[in-house]
């Protein structure tokens, strides 16, 4: 995938856990996450993985669909590696295996965004 199509995909990806009830429990979470989405959009691999880094240490599942959508779409290899490393942190590999398995990229974020997409208290 390439760096525009990557983008526009992590944005389409914001919009849908926007919109799903129950986003983020605070303000403070909101602009969080917004801004590490942001920094997965990064042209700056060293940004990026640094936004993986805190997103696999919050533990939280709202993180696994971005983290997915990294790991398998962005333009940089070194990058999607960083990314499954994150994501294997937060999800069994046989877990995510399940929810997105005979999936293309924008069908399994989805799927992802419905099992795991909003924060839990």
């Amino acid at each position: 995938m390439n760096f525009p199509d990557f983008t526009t995909a992590i944005k389409f990806l914001e919009e849908e856990i926007k919109t799903g009830a129950g986003f983020l429990s605070s303000k403070i979470d909101k602009m969080t996450y917004a801004a590490l989405i942001n920094c997965l959009k990064s042209t700056d691999a060293i940004a990026v993985k640094t936004a993986i880094d805190q997103l696999a240490s919050e533990k939280r599942p709202l993180a696994i669909p971005p983290l997915y959508l990294v790991s398998v779409a962005h333009p940089n290899e070194w990058v999607r590696r960083q990314a499954k490393v994150g994501l294997s942190k937060l999800i069994l590999p046989t877990d995510l295996t399940k929810v997105t398995e005979d999936k293309d990229t924008k069908e399994a974020v989805m799927a992802l965004i419905d099992k795991y997409g909003h924060f839990r208290a």
